[in-house]
């Protein structure tokens, strides 16, 4: 389930800081760690090369 979530938030081909906490809430109220949603995410960064990850500096 959490997988299919992941493919649709990254189905546009970026993905930002809002994206990756709605993901951790996702993932909270599947019962997932959070470890365990993060590495899934990782995994799914590295296999989706034309991805963008938008960081938002604090300044």
């Amino acid at each position: 389930m959490f997988e299919a979530v992941l493919q649709m938030v990254l189905a546009d081909g970026v993905i930002d800081e809002d994206e990756v906490n709605n993901l951790l809430a996702i993932a909270d109220a599947l019962g997932m760690e959070a470890a365990q949603a993060v590495l899934l995410l990782c995994d799914m960064v590295k296999t989706e090369p034309d991805l963008q990850v938008a960081v938002e500096s604090e300044e």
